[in-house]
């Protein structure tokens, strides 16, 4: 029996890569970075409970910001923070001022 203990933990850097989805985090943060339309882009990562949806954003906004470009406005926002609806988009616009 393997005597390592795996953990649910989102993994910081790319270093920390076991799966193999850094390169995958290096095209998305490519995409996001020569995006050169006037109009504003949203992206959005879904999937599974313990998919991996965290490694893999900080491994975007890790590439995103050693790539970093002062027209390039990253906001984070995380939605599960909020109980209602109104809390929640509140709190959206309060951001996008803050940015």
């Amino acid at each position: 029996m393997n005597s390592e203990i795996f953990r649910d933990v989102s993994i910081n850097t790319k270093e920390d890569d076991k799966l193999s989805r850094a390169k995958y985090a290096e095209q998305l943060s490519s995409k996001i970075f020569n995006y050169r339309s006037k109009e504003s882009l949203v992206v959005g990562l879904s999937g599974e409970w313990g998919s991996g949806k965290t490694s893999i954003l900080k491994m975007v906004v890790e590439a995103i910001n050693k790539n970093h470009d002062e027209n390039l406005i990253l906001i984070k926002f995380n939605p599960w923070y909020f109980s209602n609806q109104k809390e929640l988009i509140n709190e959206f616009f309060n951001t996008m001022i803050i940015a």
